[in-house]
């Protein structure tokens, strides 16, 4: 019974470390790939900012809201998609799959030091985006990263990521 005994212990041994081995080097990925996604988000803020900061017609001496029009598509996503149909996102669900994160999309910019004063608001009224309809159907901005998709409208920074607004 003991060298019985022993083999099986062998066995459970080796299953165990398997499986902790596997567990280590999916989360790795999965780490990796969170690590690529913030560092194409800060570059993207980064430029949205030295983009809204260069805006000829923004007072340094104002706060301002930042509304973002759209988002940008998932970068993550496609990382994900590329490791096969079999990939389980949604063991991923706290990694944000698009940018910006619709919470708080100020809270980069105020993070990185901006020189401009940004009001963090969760909510878009109506009014607001009225205003913003308005002058982007007088406008007709392009889509990120051209050079018309970041402007001001009175108290409220526009980015359009990726929207065609009606």
């Amino acid at each position: 019974p003991r060298p019985r005994r022993a083999w099986l212990k062998r066995i459970a041994i080796g299953v165990t470390l398997f499986v902790l081995i596997r567990f280590i080097q999916a989360d790795l990925l999965l780490q990796g790939l969170h690590l690529r996604g913030l560092q194409h988000d800060l570059a993207i803020t980064n430029r949205i900012l030295y983009r809204i900061e260069n805006l000829p017609n923004l007072s340094l001496d104002k706060t301002y809201r930042v509304i973002f029009l759209g988002n940008l598509p998932s970068v993550r996503k496609k990382w994900f998609d590329k490791l096969g149909p079999d990939y389980d996102i949604a063991g991923a669900a706290h990694i944000p799959l698009s940018f910006p994160q619709f919470w708080n999309p100020e809270a980069a910019m105020n993070l990185l030091g901006s020189k401009v004063r940004l009001q963090s608001g969760l909510t878009t009224r109506e009014k607001e985006m009225a205003k913003v309809r308005e002058d982007f159907a007088r406008r007709k901005p392009g889509k990120w990263p051209k050079p018309g998709s970041v402007f001001v409208i009175d108290d409220l920074i526009v980015v359009n990521l990726n929207s065609d607004l009606r």
